[in-house]
């Protein structure tokens, strides 16, 4: 997914298109994992050139995929420093317009759905609060509930195989899932 953010001064559209993308994020990781598709990824921002019309190359992209490459390690997705240092100067920003009060309230509600995972790195809280806030009670247990049986799944398999990488990744996913059931069964 690419943005822009030219436009207005106090960034409310690229504010609006930063939420719907990291709102976007959370939900299809969730997804992909309740339909057995694992997915890890990076996000962040910053310079990019539109080559074609879906196609944006740049120092952004270079860091999202070092991201997911070579930071995510398991299925989830880690969020970038200049993602987290641009939401920052959004909230920190003294809004002179209705526009620009929108764009800070959004930078903060974005921040919520960003944790910092067991080892350090900042990742997309797909199962936090803020998440949890835009799905429906009875939705969640539907996406959760099988999502959750295929990272026992996959614990299992990996144990049987003796795969220890595996078992780490999945051992780490599921801590997660622990700490997050009551929000979401």
């Amino acid at each position: 997914m690419s943005l822009s953010f030219r436009g207005d001064d106090e960034q409310c559209a690229a504010m609006i298109g930063v939420y719907g993308c990291v709102a976007a994020c959370c939900l299809l990781h969730l997804l992909a994992l309740s339909y057995k598709r694992p997915i890890r990824g990076g996000i962040d921002v910053g310079l990019g050139l539109d080559i074609t019309d879906d196609e944006v190359y740049g120092p952004a992209l270079e860091r999202a995929h070092f991201l997911e490459s070579q930071k995510a390690d398991y299925p989830r997705i880690v969020v970038g420093d200049e993602l987290s240092r641009y939401l920052d100067e959004i909230e920190g920003y003294p809004a002179s317009t209705p526009l620009g009060g929108l764009a800070k309230q959004l930078a903060v509600r974005c921040k919520q759905f960003v944790t910092v995972d067991t080892d350090g790195l900042p990742m997309l809280d797909f199962l936090g609060e803020e998440m949890a806030k835009l799905t429906k009670t009875e939705e969640r247990k539907k996406v959760f509930v099988p999502a959750s049986n295929y990272i026992s799944d996959q614990k299992q398999i990996a144990s049987s195989q003796g795969d220890e990488r595996h078992l780490s990744r999945y051992s780490r996913l599921g801590a997660y899932f622990e700490k997050h059931s009551t929000l979401w069964t």
